[in-house]
């Protein structure tokens, strides 16, 4: 993922290669520049300039070019032991620091050294949820709900009618929540016979046959909820709902007011909103190792910051086994893959490995043709173990023919958002936000696939580093 230009100078990450550049400033303990200690002008510089990181050590013993030796066993009335602040960054970044380096040191030595770098890395982290944010401040307040007399036809039309919340709670008479509809509902009790976002593709024709069906299906709301709902109060913390999400595996949970009536929904979106605006707090090397900001000695002043530290890039939270497909793939290999896949969805790659595109269940059904659309329903429906026959009717299931069809090139989504294996996830979670999307290919420096970040993942990594 290339990132945005910005005015202010961010930290650039230090790559292994061979171009990078050592800096040592040799100064004194004592050393001082416009009132503060030399050392502590220095950090503050290179963090301003957006340097990669600095570390600060204190020597036992040594001497400069007044020729007095200072050690750890005298007792001064001021520090006098030497200082040695270390930066490794590239040469462009530190020729633009030399004028300000220069300035504020009065007094020591500076060099600069070819180095090799075999690895970096450093620990980004997200503030945590703010602890004064509460369920009722980011909530979506206009639910769409049910009662438990609804017919199930409208609640799949409410449902279709949804842009973000494919669930319904449902109340009773005095908004008191006695349930939620989810897609799992419906395919599990309500004999609905696809997911949700297969119904959303299906033609005028298609979908208005399955609607006439549901109308004669005689059940209710309250046949097919999940009865007791997980609810939470709207002046629960955030962070306590996010924990509560991950812990229930939940995508989404009614909000209610201290009597259990009805005032919003809470989804993972809007728990990874407020993460996302919310600005990082870099705390690297905060103990003092490899590059990061700190001292080798114990007697430093420096201070660690509080926030709570999650998973450190895409490669923490990223699942490695990811159903693909070359772009020839036919559309019956498609299938059989989709059905087998837990994440129903395929990432079309090329025979590098390289990202094109991606192919779900919904794609299939949008866009094969019409001779194959029959089949594919009809296999979906039986995968559910729901049905014998395709919507539309046909009492055979046509055969998907491997030659006539169409391929995964032709098939597949190929506006697919990917993201650097090394993005930090403060990276990761502004990208779903932004893009609203549940999933997100991880790729190496050429494009190919690593592997996959989902939604429920980066929540949980997040809850889970407000431990």
């Amino acid at each position: 993922m290339q990132q945005a230009i910005n005015p202010k100078p961010e930290p650039g990450p230090v790559r292994p290669d061979t171009g990078s550049r050592l800096l040592k400033i040799f100064i004194d303990e004592s050393n001082t520049y416009k009132g503060k200690p030399t050392y502590e002008a220095l950090l503050e510089m290179l963090k301003r300039e957006g340097c990669a990181g600095a570390t600060v050590s204190r020597a036992f013993s040594g001497f400069g070019g007044n020729r007095l030796i200072h050690t750890d066993r005298l007792v001064d009335v001021l520090p006098q032991l030497p200082l040695i602040i270390e930066v490794v960054d590239s040469p462009e970044q530190l020729a633009r620091i030399r004028p300000q380096l220069e300035e504020i040191v009065v007094e020591g030595l500076i060099i600069v050294q070819e180095v090799e770098i075999w690895k970096y890395s450093y620990n980004p982290k997200l503030r945590e949820v703010p602890s004064r944010s509460t369920v009722g401040q980011v909530m979506t307040k206009a639910a769409v709900s049910v009662t438990p007399q609804t017919p199930l036809a409208e609640v799949v039309r409410l449902l279709l009618d949804q842009d973000y919340f494919k669930a319904l709670p449902v109340i009773d008479a005095d908004r008191r929540v006695v349930g939620i509809i989810t897609d799992g509902d419906l395919l599990n009790r309500g004999d609905v016979p696809h997911r949700l976002g297969v119904l959303e593709t299906l033609d005028r024709e298609n979908l208005h046959r399955l609607m006439e069906e549901l109308h004669q299906n005689t059940k209710k709301a309250g046949d097919v909820m999940t009865s007791p709902a997980v609810t939470v109060q709207a002046e629960s913390h955030l962070r306590e709902a996010a924990k509560l999400m991950v812990k229930r595996g939940l995508k989404r949970m009614p909000v209610v007011d201290s009597e259990g009536r009805l005032v919003g929904m809470l989804g993972r979106l809007d728990v990874l909103k407020v993460v996302a605006n919310n600005p990082p707090a870099l705390q690297r090397g905060s103990k003092g190792n490899g590059l990061g900001s700190g001292s080798s000695n114990s007697n430093s002043n420096s201070t660690s910051s509080e926030t709570h530290p999650i998973y450190q890039v895409a490669r923490d939270v990223m699942v490695s086994d990811v159903p693909t497909a070359l772009p020839n793939t036919p559309v019956a290999d498609l299938l059989e893959r989709l059905l087998r896949s837990q994440l129903r969805r395929l990432v079309v790659v090329d025979d590098q490995r390289r990202v094109l595109g991606v192919v779900t269940d919904a794609d299939l059904v949008a866009r094969v043709s019409a001779h194959h659309k029959p089949g594919i329903l009809a296999v979906l429906a039986q995968s559910l173990g729901l049905r014998q026959t395709p919507v539309t009717g046909e009492k055979n299931q046509p055969e998907i023919s491997r030659q006539s069809a169409k391929t995964a090139g032709e098939l597949m989504s190929r506006k697919v958002v990917t993201v650097g294996v090394e993005e930090p996830l403060e990276g990761v979670v502004k990208l779903m936000v932004a893009h609203r999307v549940k999933f997100l290919p991880v790729v190496d420096g050429e494009g190919k696939l690593l592997g996959v970040v989902l939604r429920r993942d980066v929540l949980r990594a997040v809850a889970e580093s407000l431990e």
